[in-house]
């Protein structure tokens, strides 16, 4: 249960430094947009989440991919060290998702700076051809390298793989 609550309390802090940072620098141009935090509550003891209570997903991210996909990027934590991003992006009028996991528990609690490993995620999503096309994807860090391989996100579901 303490591994649990760290990996989470550790996420939230990640995606709480997001946050703060792009309050701080203001939106850059080619940048994304700054999060809107009326849409921002306090969620008791467990952190920053999401106003949209249909979900627990934190927007960590508003990017475009190399081929022109502009997308958000989501992140929740499912349990035991296992987060989910979900991806959700629009190339030429056309509309798909994606979602990523991976157990980041050993990776974090190894890491002095915890959001390298949030931005090296959200670089290797901008850095991706074809996002949520290619069935064998993966979402990878130097930071936490091969020392810990169950902390890159792998593809598993698409809605570009499912038709």
């Amino acid at each position: 249960m303490r591994i649990h609550s760290l990996t989470l309390l550790s996420f939230l802090l990640l995606a709480t430094q997001v946050l703060l940072m792009h309050v701080q620098e203001g939106v850059k141009i080619g940048q994304g947009r700054a999060p809107d935090l009326d849409h921002w509550v306090i969620g008791g003891s467990s952190g920053i989440w999401a106003k949209d209570h249909s979900s627990e997903f934190v927007h960590i991210s508003d990017f475009t991919t190399e081929d022109q996909a502009k997308c958000e990027g989501h992140l929740t934590e499912k349990g035991y060290g296992i987060v989910e991003l979900k991806v959700d992006c629009t190339r030429k009028n056309n509309r798909f998702s994606c979602v990523f996991t991976g157990n980041t528990t050993s990776c974090l609690e190894s890491l002095e700076h915890k959001l390298d490993y949030l931005g090296e995620i959200i670089r290797s999503l901008k850095l991706q051809k074809n996002i949520c096309g290619n069935s064998t994807a993966m979402l990878m860090t130097s930071v936490c390298g091969s020392k810990f391989e169950e902390s890159n996100l792998k593809l598993v579901s698409s809605t570009l793989l499912n038709h």
